[in-house]
């Protein structure tokens, strides 16, 4: 059985119900939050990167998991190496490199477990991860309207 399931398209809200999280969200976007769960639960838990973090870059950055890199090459995030694209074989090597790229020095003096600390490194640009401006306010709405914080 999956953690997440769809409710009906009504005002956001997140609750626990019988130990799974119902998020008021379609179908598609349900399916979406199952498939990466055990992968997000996984970086939360062994990298203390909040599930919030996860989701929020997942969903900005593949559109859903429907970008072309995310279905042709498990490449959810947009991970470059050396100003290419990358091309992973697996769901799994997406997530080792995802990782990787969220474990970097300049990651390492933040509070790893504070979604606004996260948001900020993101943000600063530092480690070369956002481009936009807007990159904050755009996964702060994701994490309100789907209220990922309660993860």
């Amino acid at each position: 059985m999956y953690p997440i399931q769809a409710t009906p398209q009504t005002e956001p809200k997140a609750t626990t119900k019988r130990g799974q999280l119902v998020l008021n969200c379609g179908k598609k976007q349900s399916l979406f939050f199952n498939a990466h769960w055990k992968e997000c639960e996984l970086m939360q838990k062994e990298h203390s990167i909040p599930m919030a973090i996860s989701y929020s870059i997942l969903i900005l950055e593949s559109a859903w998991g429907k970008s072309r890199r995310a279905t042709q090459d498990f490449n959810f995030t947009g991970i470059k190496y050396n100003g290419k694209y990358a091309v992973f074989s697996s769901k799994e090597d997406f997530y080792k490199a995802f990782a990787k790229v969220l474990n970097q020095d300049c990651y390492q003096n933040i509070d790893r477990t504070s979604i606004d600390a996260w948001l900020y490194a993101l943000q600063w640009n530092k480690c070369g991860y956002a481009t936009s401006k807007q990159y904050k306010a755009k996964l702060s709405q994701l994490i309100k309207q789907y209220k990922l914080d309660e993860l």
